[in-house]
């Protein structure tokens, strides 16, 4: 439910409705009967799950937990004397020991803790022991503001490479600009070698042809 606040502007009744929106929600992994009335849970990877966490590290969380509450199931000549003890003592001994079962449930709290900690909360996200919730769901809650900034959206990732391509345009726009610059130096380098050669050639004529000129007229005047 959205909390109105009543305020002179709309952008203050938008502020409010957003901060009043919950930023998290809830996945709940199922109990599995398929094999009996064991504690055991689905490891079928939940389609809310798939851009937050990878489906390997989830199938080991809920395999992990199922193994362990079937050895804490499993019936073996330690179970059979301790219940023949809680028998005899009217189960006070109960007061003095833990019983199997229950360690084993102190271990499954022990690894999620141990998971939350190294893999889960890093990622936003926090397991629930199913002990609180009276062993009928593993509860993954997904904090969604440490979700997304760990995990962009698709069109954030693929910003970077759209940015980079008028970087690159630029590049080949520079390396043209350069090879053109070259070229335009090089012709106007050519034709000043070829106009002194030309002013050369002038000169040479010029001179032969005044050369010529004074043989002329020192010949007339002979």
């Amino acid at each position: 439910m959205v909390k109105t606040v009543t305020s002179p502007t709309t952008g203050q009744n938008q502020a409010a409705s957003d901060n009043s929106q919950p930023k998290y929600k809830k996945v709940f992994v199922q109990r599995d009967y398929s094999q009996g009335t064991g504690v055991r849970y689905q490891t079928t990877f939940p389609t809310e799950l798939e851009s937050y966490v990878e489906p390997e590290l989830f199938a080991y969380l809920v395999n992990s937990i199922n193994s362990i509450y079937d050895e804490g199931e499993q019936m073996n000549g330690r179970v059979f004397c301790e219940s023949c003890c809680a028998c005899l003592t009217a189960y006070i001994v109960y007061l003095c020991m833990d019983s199997f079962y229950d360690k084993c449930a102190r271990k499954v709290s022990n690894f999620i803790d141990e998971q939350n900690d190294m893999k889960w909360k890093p990622r936003g996200l926090l397991i629930t022991d199913p002990l609180e919730r009276g062993l009928r769901v593993i509860e993954i809650t997904v904090f969604l503001d440490k979700a997304e900034q760990r995990n962009p959206p698709p069109s954030t990732q693929a910003a970077p490479s759209t940015s980079a391509a008028p970087s690159q345009q630029t590049h080949t726009h520079s390396n043209t600009t350069t090879t053109v610059t070259a070229s335009v130096a090089q012709q106007q380098q050519t034709q000043t070698r070829q106009g002194g050669e030309q002013r050369k050639t002038h000169r040479s004529h010029h001179t032969s042809s005044h050369g010529n000129d004074g043989q002329v007229n020192l010949t007339k005047n002979k």
